[in-house]
């Protein structure tokens, strides 16, 4: 390559390098920002892990939460209004 053109590129260079530099403060910032969300619902409570079940029927709700479940995943043929009923009498 000869002197004359690295001469001519040296200002593009210059310019990528200059605009680079000033994104980065920037970026280094968003990168290092803790997650600012708050988890709701039966996953936020960090004293508790999810145990479920799964398309059972809430008849056996207190049977279950005596077992330590603490989580329904689905109703077998439901959700009706009683079930969900249920499962709230239960503490579920």
């Amino acid at each position: 390559m000869s002197a004359g053109r690295t001469v001519r590129f040296a200002p593009g260079i210059l310019a990528w390098l200059l605009f680079s530099a000033a994104l980065a403060p920037a970026a280094e910032i968003s990168i290092l920002q803790p997650a600012t969300f708050q988890m709701r619902g039966p996953l936020g409570d960090t004293n508790s892990f999810p145990i479920a079940v799964w398309l059972q029927d809430p008849k056996n709700a207190p049977r279950f939460k005596a077992a330590g479940i603490n989580l329904y995943v689905g109703l077998w043929e439901g959700p009706t209004e009683a079930q969900l009923a249920g499962l709230k009498a239960a503490g579920l």
